[in-house]
């Protein structure tokens, strides 16, 4: 059985792959499928998806694979789903989702001070990619529902049996109440920063930052809320909508801008090391 823990980026995929892999114990998809540029796990997108799940593989093994699939991707998957191809999808709230974001942009090493320049040059454009992926997911879920599930980054946090017990459903599999506390206590934040295989370490830094649910509070504004609610609106957006997106062709020049003004800021202005 192929098994794909998708999630769009920084969604909880990651946290949704430990969960699927203490589940299942699925082996990686075989080398010439294999993404090489991710640490986990990971079948590579495009074309090669298409032979994949063209080739059967996954019939005679189980195959659990990390993906941020493309739209173009999630709508390759449901001829092939069934008894041998289940897909899972974790959602989570889209502010907390670009605040994420913004952290593993400096872990990175982009060279942000401020959380609003990253809202207004990458943030809001993220959370409307991530958006239509969900609505792609949620599609393919309406239409296969005994092989698709759809998770949240919420529910695991506030009801994590309820979520589990409904991933396992799907995979025939029935858990009693001490296997998910001993589940749950396997995939916590600290279990999951305690590995000391290097895939909760970026950079140097961690991985796994706070995972706290409403994080966002803190860093957006009132304006960012406001764009927040026009682009959920399905009904239209607002003016700061309209600004913001009349911007977005020269986000690229205002952001070198913004770049070039903390470099010179830092050469020029930044203080003396105490001897």
């Amino acid at each position: 059985m192929l098994i794909i823990s998708n999630g769009a980026y920084k969604s909880g995929s990651t946290w949704l792959f430990h969960i699927l892999n203490h589940l299942t114990d699925g082996s990686a998809p075989p080398e010439p499928f294999r993404n090489p540029k991710w640490k986990k796990p990971s079948l590579k997108p495009g074309d090669s998806l298409n032979q994949f799940l063209a080739s059967g593989i996954y019939e005679q093994t189980d195959i659990l694979s990390k993906n941020h699939l493309s739209i173009s991707d999630l709508q390759k998957c449901p001829p092939y789903l069934g008894a041998n191809f289940k897909i899972f999808n974790i959602t989570r709230d889209y502010r907390d989702v670009v605040v994420s974001a913004y952290f593993h942009a400096i872990r990175e090493g982009l060279p942000y001070e401020h959380f609003w320049a990253y809202y207004w040059f990458q943030g809001r454009k993220l959370h409307k990619d991530v958006k239509e992926k969900n609505v792609a997911f949620a599609e393919i879920l309406k239409a296969h529902p005994l092989d698709a599930v759809e998770l949240s980054y919420e529910g695991l946090k506030k009801d994590f049996a309820k979520e589990v017990r409904m991933a396992a459903k799907i995979l025939d599999i029935e858990l009693s109440d001490d296997q998910i506390s001993e589940l749950q206590q396997a995939t916590s934040f600290n279990s999951m920063r305690s590995k000391s295989d290097g895939e909760s370490v970026v950079h140097g830094k961690q991985f796994f930052r706070k995972g706290v649910v409403g994080d966002f509070s803190k860093y957006y504004s009132k304006l960012m809320l406001r764009d927040f609610e026009g682009i959920e609106n399905s009904s239209g957006g607002n003016w700061v909508n309209s600004v913001a997106d009349a911007l977005y062709p020269i986000r690229r020049l205002l952001l070198g801008i913004y770049f070039r003004v903390l470099t010179i800021r830092r050469r020029f202005f930044a203080k003396p090391a105490n001897p």
